[in-house]
């Protein structure tokens, strides 16, 4: 496991300031090499998707030296630990980078280790910085011999109010929320294609309907979503057999996320461990999406192309003013 502790623009750790999808992410990239038997994440998620198990020596896909699949994940404080928890069912290898605590990374690499996991290391260093996007993928093929999983899911510091004119910040925050996805995408595609892998984008209802007081956050999560689903169509034209998985999240549970949005948002939010296993469970499955919690996310993009006024009036009737 490589887990990279990232500092923030002013030199202090890195949170996700927006509360009302509660991804409290930083700059986490996690590479594991581990095994998911056929079923593994399946049975974990429930009733669900019975059948669909997934099964990489079935799908024709070169496991690791020991048998074993690598997966590079990169995910908030939130939903890091509980991913790697997740993760460690799968007996993996497992790597990363976070952000909202430089102290804890030992802390969670010695509980992934207890909890299983064959190996943990950590990597201090910024998503700013294109080339540690690079790095940190190259350093995870070396190591584990190959990838077969990225999972990309960091974000930068940003505001929760009304958009205030500032253009540095917008630039700061794709840098981070987008460009470093794409850096580590492209480093990461010859590894995946060898092992007919797959890419999880953790991404938020903000990058699919327009919200309040998340402007440069909401620009960064509707780039991603561009980006990844026309990638997938490249990938079908090319027929390269590698699995974009885009994770549409709602108002999730993690620590900044509830003690920012408390008494802003009217609708409670959704439990991190339970949406963690599901991230891990759609990358597994090679779902084109998922959505988490279904009925508060999926649902009302229903009415996006039929009645988008009402959404607009749902999404703002939300908060309380």
């Amino acid at each position: 496991m490589f887990y990279f502790p990232t500092p923030q623009w002013d030199g202090s750790v890195a949170k996700d300031c927006n509360p009302l999808f509660g991804f409290g992410f930083g700059l986490l990239v996690l590479f594991c090499k581990g095994e998911l038997q056929a079923g593994d994440a399946e049975r974990e998620a429930g009733d669900r998707h019975r059948g669909e198990h997934w099964d990489r020596r079935a799908d024709g896909v070169s496991p690791g030296a020991d048998g074993s699949s690598r997966f590079d994940h990169s995910t908030d404080r939130g939903q890091t630990t509980e991913s790697k928890w997740q993760a460690k069912r799968s007996h993996t290898h497992m790597g990363s980078s976070v952000h909202t605590n430089a102290n804890l990374s030992p802390q969670v690499v010695e509980r992934c280790r207890e909890l299983g996991a064959a190996s943990a290391r950590y990597i201090s260093g910024t998503m700013e910085d294109m080339a540690f996007a690079d790095h940190v993928v190259k350093e995870a093929g070396t190591l584990l011999g190959g990838l077969d999983m990225l999972i990309l899911n960091h974000v930068g510091a940003s505001y929760f109010g009304y958009y205030n004119g500032d253009v540095e910040h917008v630039r700061k925050l794709l840098e981070i929320n987008f460009l470093s996805y794409v850096a580590m995408t492209t480093t990461a595609l010859p590894m995946l294609k060898e092992s007919k892998g797959s890419i999880v984008v953790v991404s938020s209802m903000a990058g699919k309907v327009g919200f309040p007081f998340t402007v440069p956050y909401s620009a960064t999560k509707f780039a991603l979503d561009g980006f990844f689903s026309s990638l997938r169509q490249e990938f079908t034209m090319q027929n390269v057999n590698v699995s974009i998985t885009l994770c549409i999240l709602g108002f999730i549970d993690t620590e900044r996320a509830v003690r920012d949005a408390a008494g802003v948002l009217l609708s409670p939010p959704a439990p991190r461990a339970e949406c963690a296993l599901e991230i891990v469970r759609a990358g597994a499955l090679r779902l084109r999406e998922l959505y988490y919690r279904y009925g508060s996310t999926r649902l009302p993009l229903l009415l996006r192309d039929c009645a988008a006024d009402l959404l607009d009036y749902l999404v703002r009737s939300r908060y309380r003013l």
